[in-house]
């Protein structure tokens, strides 16, 4: 009986205990959010507490846990082995009771090593290098057995360490060179190890030509030259031209050419000395100092201005239409005097003022030019995976179109005094092209400013020389605002969109040429139809790169064939705006009396009539509208 009532007793007990524990609200605290592992083969603890029965589980399969059950407070020991691969790798821990789970992030790290050079070039004589290894791993120095000259004091390590690494005096005779190599986890680093010889032949000494030795009249924008060095090791030479107005404060410029040109002026009428270094990379010789004696101030200089016309009729307050000729492929040869940028630009002057209505209108002009020296001559071109260094990265990218750093190029244009972002407004700047290329392209900013890039082109047919894209691309579009009149979809009606174009360019003041409507009333041009001297003025339709549904004001133009010729709303457009640029009043009646050309010369004409086809012309590219 008394069997029987303890039995029930310890029944009920347990009974009640386990109502107890299960009315147990589950509580664990951990005392990390997530765990670090280094790379090698590790441990880390993990500790926790809890008020009733856990168990653990991890998600990744590289690491293990211990244990992975209890009840109450634990910890739990996280291993790994190495990690050897590129990247870091990561597990979730979860423990849980019940309905509560806890999560840590557990990661390892992968093997990294880095060493503060890859190159050690140790001179002739004895000497230490300290080469600094930072690393979060195991690591080993390999030295292969060829290298008997050096010596290391630490081969293996963990983690940062400085090693050196010393070398005995060369006294072999020539170079010596080896490498060694850090092994980490499955990586490695090579580090190369060098040391001259101890015996070194020097360079021959450079022999001058340019200036010559006691020259006078010297350019101030000097060109100095010098026959190459050769040296009979086989050692790469350089050379440093150093220069001195006193023989004590010298000025140096080390190169890899034989030819220099300086990109500023010296000074005028003064005396320089200069001589040339050539080094191997161990030793220098010297040529003897040499002296001349500059001239007067010739040649543009990089980033100088020079006022190539100055306006003899300015509107009020000296304005003038202003126009700045920079280049872009030009090397600092072609900037000095009698060089190649300046020719051209004074050829392109010329060809301007041959054209009406410039020709007339002259006076109102102001121009200059700004040195911009490149690199390399020449320009690239995408289209051709041609690169060329140049200062302002232009290129051709196909058919007629060009690409330029214009951004730059107006940088430039603020060398001349009072020039700066606002007042580029109504500026024309003409970008020369040292390229013998056919192209053409001129960005028109809504406030009036235009760069016209312009292609120096020589070996193409008349009507597509230099001075036919410079009075089309500079005179046509950067000056007049004109639209193009090429017809480049045969036998198409201009679409919607084109419309939609011509209407925004129309409505900023751009495209006075060309109109949708052929109505002799109300077309832009309408001034000019029957008016005395202006019988070529129609409605002559096929224009705006269509045949049909716009129209231009003259069979003939330069903006349709490159002539170098306007139709009339296209010189009334160009004079309009000189005035304007030049603070002076336009009026109809003053420009019917001075409108000396309303027809092409004879030449034009015969080419437009015999030698044009509107089918094979090839056309410049169209404009780019900036804002």
């Amino acid at each position: 009986m008394k069997s029987i009532f303890k039995t029930t007793i310890i029944i009920i007990i347990a009974i009640s205990v386990m109502a107890c524990e299960k009315d147990i609200v589950p509580q664990i605290e951990l005392s990390q959010a997530d765990v670090t592992l280094p790379t090698n083969e590790s441990s880390a603890e993990v500790q926790f507490t809890a008020n009733t029965n856990w168990t653990a589980t991890i998600t990744g399969t590289w690491c293990s846990i211990s244990p992975s059950n209890g009840k109450g407070d634990a910890t739990i020991t996280v291993s790994a082995g190495n990690n050897y691969s590129s990247q870091s790798r990561t597990a979730t821990l979860k423990i849980v009771s019940k309905d509560l789970v806890k999560e840590i992030v557990i990661t390892q790290d992968y093997a990294q090593l880095s060493t503060s050079s890859l190159e050690l070039s140790f001179p002739k004589t004895a000497s230490t290098y300290q080469l600094v290894i930072t690393s979060n791993t195991k690591w080993i120095i390999e030295m292969p057995l060829t290298l008997t000259w050096a010596s290391i004091a630490t081969m293996s390590g963990e983690g940062n360490a400085t090693v050196d690494i010393a070398v005995p005096e060369n006294i072999s005779g020539p170079l010596r060179s080896s490498f060694i190599t850090i092994r980490y986890a499955n990586e490695s680093k090579v580090v190369t190890i060098t040391q001259a010889r101890s015996i070194n032949s020097l360079p021959t000494i450079p022999v001058i030509s340019s200036p010559a030795a006691n020259a006078t009249n010297v350019g101030t924008l000097t060109n100095f030259a010098w026959a190459p060095s050769t040296d009979p090791d086989g050692d790469n030479i350089t050379y440093t031209l150093s220069y001195s107005k006193d023989n004590i404060n010298w000025k140096d410029s080390v190169v890899t050419s034989t030819s220099v040109y300086i990109p500023r002026h010296l000074d005028e009428n003064t005396t320089y000395s200069w001589k040339v270094t050539a080094n191997d990379g161990l030793e220098g010789v010297s040529t003897p100092i040499y002296t001349f004696i500059t001239g007067t101030k010739k040649g543009l200089a990089e980033k100088e201005y020079q006022l190539v016309l100055e306006a003899t009729e300015p509107g009020s307050g000296r304005k003038a239409a202003e126009i700045i000729f920079i280049g872009d492929g030009y090397t600092a040869a072609d900037y000095q005097e009698g060089g190649k940028f300046n020719l051209e630009v004074a050829e392109g002057i010329n060809e301007i003022f041959n054209v009406e209505p410039l020709k007339t209108y002259k006076n109102n002009f102001r121009i200059y030019k700004v040195g911009s020296y490149s690199v390399q001559s020449g320009v690239s071109q995408s289209d051709k995976s041609i690169v060329i260094n140049t200062v302002f990265s232009s290129s051709f990218n196909g058919g007629s179109s060009i690409s330029s750093n214009y951004d730059k190029v107006f940088e430039y244009c603020k060398v001349i005094p009072g020039v700066t972002d606002e007042s580029l407004t109504n500026k024309l700047v003409i970008l020369l092209l040292n390229q013998d290329r056919y192209a053409g392209t001129t960005y028109m900013w809504t406030d009036g400013k235009a760069l016209a890039m312009t292609p120096v082109v020589r070996t193409n047919t008349s009507g597509s020389l230099y001075k036919n894209v410079l009075i089309h691309e500079a005179i046509g579009h950067g000056l007049g605002g004109l639209a193009d009149e090429y017809i480049t979809n045969q036998g198409q009606t201009i679409n919607t969109i084109a419309i939609s174009e011509f209407n925004q360019w129309s409505s900023l003041g751009f495209f006075a040429n060309v109109d949708l409507v052929s109505n002799l009333t109300n077309i832009k041009w309408k001034h000019f139809v029957g008016v005395d001297g202006y019988s070529r003025v129609g409605a002559y339709e096929g224009a705006y790169g269509f045949t049909y549904g716009v129209w231009r004001a003259e069979n003939t133009s330069c903006m349709i064939n490159n002539i170098l010729y306007f139709s009339a709303p296209s010189r009334e457009a160009m004079v309009k705006r000189i005035l304007s640029r030049a603070n002076k009043y336009y009026t109809l009646e003053s420009f019917i009396a001075n409108d000396v050309e309303k027809a092409p010369s004879a030449a034009a004409a015969a080419f437009y009539t015999k030698g044009f086809n509107s089918v094979t012309f090839k056309p410049l590219g169209a404009p780019v509208l900036k804002y």
